[in-house]
């Protein structure tokens, strides 16, 4: 119709409502395995033990003593004898006695026939058997000879050395003067000390000295 006004009619349109919820989906990291970090090695505080080492054990062995049959000086043999008991630490009699019956052989073993190794003084009545048996004269010209080689040893002491020259040159010399026994013992004495000082010192300053002076002087 003219004239008449127009009428608009309003239309809202409306989405039509989703029936569902849309869903992000959530994203998960992937789980790295689990590492376990290496355990460290922690020094032990317990104190190592150490085995101490076994003791050393020295076994001394004694000397042997040369077998005796009479061929050579008692007296030299008895020296040697004296001085392994000295090294060996044999002092009572029965030890010596055993060891020195052991060492004779031949003619000397037959001395023991008649002696009673058991009783007290054997040790003596086995050295005078020997005595008996071999002091023959060589004995001289072999205490002569000890006489010329004697010296001092490292053990032996100037007051020993001396007593030894005197022991010797009155079995070796017993008729000599007394100038010449002063003379031979003061040139052995001299010639024969162990330390070379020594000996000079006494060529130069003990020339005219007597045997006990220049003993005194090597003191």
């Amino acid at each position: 119709m003219v004239g008449a006004p127009l009428q608009h009619t309003a239309y809202i349109c409306s989405a039509p409502a989703s029936a569902s919820t849309s869903t992000v989906p959530t994203l998960v990291a992937p789980t790295a395995a689990a590492t376990v970090p290496p355990t460290a090695s922690v020094p032990s505080t317990t104190p190592a033990v150490s085995t101490p080492a076994p003791p050393t054990v020295v076994v001394k062995q004694p000397l042997s003593v040369k077998p005796y049959c009479g061929q050579s000086g008692w007296k030299s043999f008895k020296e040697h004898f004296m001085r392994i008991c000295k090294i060996n630490e044999w002092h009572d009699a029965v030890t010596r006695v055993n060891h020195l019956t052991i060492a004779l052989e031949g003619p000397a073993a037959e001395i023991l026939r008649d002696i009673d190794e058991n009783a007290p003084d054997a040790w003596d009545h086995i050295w005078e058997a020997l005595r008996r048996r071999f002091g023959h004269i060589n004995d001289q010209r072999e205490t002569m000879y000890r006489f010329d080689s004697c010296k001092q040893t490292d053990e032996m002491s100037i007051q020993e050395f001396e007593t030894k020259l005197r022991m010797l040159y009155a079995e070796a010399w017993p008729h000599a003067s007394p100038q010449q026994r002063e003379s031979d013992m003061k040139r052995r004495f001299e010639d024969s000390l162990q330390q070379a000082e020594m000996r000079q010192f006494l060529r130069l300053h003990a020339q005219t000295d007597s045997f006990e002076a220049t003993v005194a002087k090597a003191r």
